[in-house]
């Protein structure tokens, strides 16, 4: 094989994997309309929002302490633990 086609094999790999990783990532997106009942869905919505203000208002109050009394590598590393507990 030459180079050319060794290198059009590997592409052909690659859009075959991102094309399953679409697929995976299409699946996963229905499943919002399902996490709760239509009746629910103003209450659900509602909640969600309180919870991404709330993330809003306490992140900055958490990390300026911290930020001011350490540095910023000790927040960044508190902020990627977070992720990783969520």
């Amino acid at each position: 094989m030459t180079s050319n086609e060794i290198a059009r094999q590997k592409y052909l790999q690659l859009i075959e994997q991102v094309e399953a990783l679409e697929d995976q990532l299409a699946d996963l997106e229905s499943l919002p309309a399902t996490a709760a009942a239509r009746a629910d869905l103003p209450a659900a919505v509602a909640c969600n929002s309180l919870c991404f203000n709330v993330a809003r208002f306490l992140g900055p109050a958490i990390a300026g302490p911290i930020v001011a009394f350490y540095g910023v590598a000790p927040a960044v590393l508190i902020n990627a633990c977070a992720y990783f507990i969520a």
